[in-house]
C-alpha cells in the first residue's frame, strides 16, 4: 500500500521472544510518546513486521508547521525472551523523518541495523 510504513524485527538469537510494544516519540519533545500494543512471536532467526504508519504520522503530527516538518523519531521495542515472565525495553533507536501536507514522506533509519543483548 502506498504511502505505509513497515518496521521489520528481525531475531537473530537463538531464543524466541516476544515482542509486546512499540514506543514512538520525537527526539526533542520527550512527552509526545505513543505506544503500539503487540502480540509478535519471534523464534530464533525469524522476521516480522508491524504497520506503524498512523504511529509516526500521531507521533509528529503536533510538531508539522506550515504543512511540513523534518526531525527525528526514535523507537524503543518492549518484548519478553522465552523462559521469562519480565518485559524488557530494547535501547531507543532514531530514524530521520520527513513529513508534508499531512502525509510521513520519508524514513529513514539513522543507524544500518538495531541490536538489543537477549542475555542482560
Amino acid at each position: 500500500m502506498a504511502n505505509e510504513i513497515r518496521l521489520y524485527i528481525t531475531n537473530l538469537s537463538r531464543n524466541s521472544a516476544r515482542v509486546t510494544h512499540l514506543f514512538f516519540r520525537v527526539e526533542s519533545d520527550l512527552a509526545s510518546h505513543k505506544q503500539l500494543d503487540l502480540d509478535l512471536p519471534l523464534a530464533g532467526s525469524e522476521k516480522g513486521f508491524a504497520d506503524v504508519t498512523k504511529y509516526v504520522r500521531g507521533t509528529v503530527q503536533n510538531h508539522v508547521m506550515g504543512g511540513a516538518w523534518q526531525g527525528v523519531i526514535e523507537i524503543r521495542l518492549g518484548f519478553v525472551v522465552a523462559g521469562t515472565s519480565e518485559p524488557r525495553p530494547s535501547p531507543w533507536f532514531p530514524f530521520k523523518v520527513a513529513a508534508q501536507k499531512g502525509q510521513v514522506v520519508e524514513v529513514i533509519s539513522k543507524m544500518p541495523y538495531i541490536a538489543v543483548d537477549l542475555r542482560k
